[in-house]
């Protein structure tokens, strides 16, 4: 299926250390549709707000992309390496808390818009193996999926670095994550970045989940813009000859991306369109 620019948006990660209003112009600007809002402080976390500020928080979110023709078809709240989520984790206050936030996130994709939200399976101590941990993030993300449905939104999982999350590090984790959870809002997020870290393939990929590949996380090589390194080419090719159907998320985080993110994110549109993947 033809990748056309109304299924291209960008996530907000290389906007982190500037307003929202700045990090959304510059989206809009380099011709994006839509947002893929990493849910952090200081644009959007629960941890800033009471929940009286939060419901005002949200449609100045709304507004804010409504001025600039924007979309949020996805919601990626913050979960590993700012704030300490772990739907594994042995402790009860700590597992009924990351719980607790993620439902309320799902709460927030809804009113955003969303359709998609990422999730994160949680993690395990690297001394401590004991399969009950996984069983608790089998146990969450089926609590997390019931909670979903009820407000129209699919859950996401994609691969992580193993300091990050224990039970989505490759491609055959994420296939026993999605085949135990068994949940039909239950979806996989290609990662290509992690995807190549592990020597795995588009079509690895495409040939394991088939439809419930439902969203794509792309760069080039070493996280910087498409066009730039060896890998995004011929990914956007085989996705494209696949028939996949679903959205592509820029994903870009290179070290110091955060410091001038306009150009990096200006560049990817500017190659995409010059390599027929930008066309109305």
């Amino acid at each position: 299926m033809k990748i056309t620019k109304d299924r291209w948006i960008v996530n907000t990660y290389p906007y982190w250390h500037y307003t929202l209003d700045y990090g959304m112009d510059s989206i809009a600007a380099a011709g994006f549709g839509g947002i893929e809002l990493w849910g952090v402080s200081p644009h959007y976390c629960l941890a800033d707000y009471s929940e009286q500020e939060r419901v005002a928080r949200r449609p100045e979110i709304l507004e804010m992309m409504a001025d600039r023709g924007l979309r949020m078809p996805v919601y990626y709240p913050e979960q590993s390496s700012c704030y300490p989520l772990n739907i594994a984790s042995p402790n009860p206050v700590i597992r009924d808390k990351s719980l607790h936030i993620l439902e309320e996130s799902v709460a927030d994709a809804e009113q955003f818009g969303a359709k998609i939200m990422i999730t994160a399976p949680g993690h395990h101590f690297h001394d401590d193996e004991d399969p009950e941990n996984y069983t608790r993030t089998v146990e969450g993300l089926r609590q997390l999926c019931a909670c979903a449905k009820e407000h129209g939104i699919i859950l996401a999982a994609e691969e992580w670095p193993a300091f990050m999350c224990t039970y989505a590090t490759d491609l055959e984790a994420l296939r026993k994550l999605k085949d135990d959870v068994g949940c039909g809002n239950f979806g996989i997020c290609l990662n290509t970045g992690e995807m190549h870290e592990k020597g795995e393939s588009v079509q690895e990929y495409l040939d394991a989940f088939g439809p419930d590949l439902i969203h794509v996380h792309i760069a080039d090589t070493g996280s910087r813009p498409v066009g730039s390194g060896q890998d995004s080419a011929a990914d956007l090719k085989t996705l494209e000859d696949s028939g996949y159907s679903g959205l592509l998320s820029l994903t870009i985080q290179f070290r110091d991306v955060c410091v001038a993110p306009d150009k990096p994110v200006l560049a990817s549109a500017q190659w995409l369109a010059k390599n027929g993947y930008f066309n109305s």
